[in-house]
């Protein structure tokens, strides 16, 4: 029986939502394409359907394909307690791979920044929050340590471990084994350029951001612009926050989201993109416009220095500087015609079919 693999996914796209986990439908088909067979499982999806080439099965199918031992390696994203853990817990003499993105690791009230005012719950809800940190911790401890030696974890930047290890474990006391490897990109960013595709631009600044949740500090982006009446900013993304509050002048909102596609499109029409955050396992997005080659101001925390340090396109500054005057100018002489490789698929998807194809292999000589 030719070897399969199970991929456990929390949502994944389609025809009504193309959008839903894209970062995992990018793998699959990348590993498709290098002749891997897989079955996408999502606990909530209840009719079998296909997209891409990629299956996305129903519960009734899995059933089916565990009756006749059609699985060979288990991969999953983001590990939860609730609807993961019960599936491989059955399967426990199957290799897995779990790739750690950062819900299953962080804690809600800890590791998160603190939310808008209007974004805020009660007391009820942050202490039973916390209740389920404690036991999703403790259920994804107790799971690796005693499958360990069918386990081999993935996690998408150092910053990430490092907050693994805080909440549930330390690995270097363990014999766990787990690897680095960076979310890939959309392919779009890897092969395109910004400053082959640039046109008039629309506005000085651009920012693709969700509007509601502080860790994508919105806030930040309008401080820059108070500071910088001179400038355009133009928002695109879905919320309320300017329900809440006010819009400068030299602000557009443009209240949806752009198509994964369409991005470099639109990228091109601006001069500078602005990709702050207050917290984030990588921030794949910002990744791609630095590896598009076009100027970016984010950030300067911890994970954005390690993402970044080697783009000489992309600009960090501290939060208290959103509050100043910047220079575009000196900006845009900052575009990168050179691609950067740190996140080509020979340093990412690659890695990951090298993994899977050493696992796979380990399995085979089990049996």
């Amino acid at each position: 029986m030719p070897q399969k693999i199970l991929v456990l996914v929390s949502g994944y796209p389609s025809q009504s939502n193309l959008y839903n986990c894209s970062w995992a439908h990018t793998r699959n088909r990348y590993y498709i394409e290098q002749g891997l067979s897989l079955d996408v499982y999502v606990p909530d999806v209840g009719v079998s359907y296909e997209i891409d080439g990629v299956n996305v099965i129903s519960k009734e199918q899995f059933n089916i394909n565990l009756k006749t031992k059609a699985y060979t390696l288990i991969i999953s994203h983001s590990p939860n307690i609730r609807k993961h853990l019960p599936i491989m817990k059955n399967l426990q003499e199957i290799k897995k791979i779990l790739f750690m993105h950062g819900t299953e690791s962080m804690s809600l009230n800890n590791d998160y920044p603190k939310p808008y005012r209007y974004m805020e719950t009660g007391l009820i809800k942050s202490l039973l929050r916390d209740c389920y940190d404690h036991l999703k911790f403790k259920a994804l401890k107790k799971f690796i340590l005693k499958n360990k030696n069918n386990i081999n974890m993935v996690f998408v930047s150092d910053w990430m471990k490092d907050i693994f290890c805080k909440n549930i474990f330390l690995l270097d006391k363990t014999d766990v084994k787990y690897s680095i490897i960076h979310n890939s990109l959309n392919n779009n960013f890897i092969e395109r350029n910004f400053i082959n595709d640039m046109v008039e631009p629309v506005a000085d600044f651009v920012t693709l951001r969700s509007l509601d949740l502080s860790k994508y500090a919105i806030d930040m982006v309008v401080n820059l612009a108070i500071a910088n009446p001179k400038y355009s900013f133009h928002i695109y993304g879905k919320g309320n926050y300017f329900s809440h509050n006010e819009r400068p002048e030299n602000v557009t909102v443009f209240n949806y989201h752009i198509p994964q596609d369409e991005i470099c499109d639109l990228l091109s029409k601006y001069r500078c993109a602005l990709m702050p955050t207050r917290c984030d396992a990588q921030g794949v997005m910002a990744c791609e416009i630095a590896t598009y080659g076009m100027p970016m101001v984010t950030t300067d925390i911890s994970i954005n220095r390690d993402m970044f340090s080697s783009f000489k396109n992309v600009k960090l500054l501290t939060e208290t500087e959103f509050n100043n005057p910047i220079n575009i100018e000196l900006l845009s002489e900052n575009i990168s015609i050179s691609k950067n490789e740190k996140f080509s698929k020979v340093n990412t998807l690659n890695k990951e079919i090298a993994l899977i194809l050493s696992t796979l292999s380990t399995e085979k000589r089990n049996f």
